[in-house]
């Protein structure tokens, strides 16, 4: 396998207010018809059958990243990798981070 991973994030995202997380992959890509389904619960890309997995993970990361006010993205080319795009309001993160400040002053 000659598969490679890049994650990054970025808080000067191309949506203010946004911090972006992305996950690159170099591997077979999903095919345009598979697209809109990828987020559903045990699915699984054709020709994914020989690798291990239950079809939760992307379903899982959807509804974690939804319940924090954010959303998933994915742009894939078969044949060359894909692209996820995790947004998450930043604003949560700094709400967070003055909740934690106060309770320990």
């Amino acid at each position: 396998m000659n598969e490679k991973i890049l994650a990054n994030w970025n808080q000067q995202a191309e949506v203010p207010g946004d911090v972006v997380v992305k996950v690159t992959d170099t591997g077979t890509g999903i095919a345009p018809d598979e697209l809109p389904f990828i987020f559903d619960r045990y699915r699984r890309a054709r020709g994914s059958r020989t690798h291990e997995g239950t079809g939760l993970g992307l379903f899982i990361v959807k509804i974690l990243v939804e319940a924090h006010g954010g959303r998933v993205e994915v742009r894939s080319v078969l044949g060359s990798g894909s692209c996820f795009s995790v947004f998450l309001p930043a604003v949560a993160a700094v709400a967070t981070d003055l909740d934690r400040s106060a309770r320990s002053a």
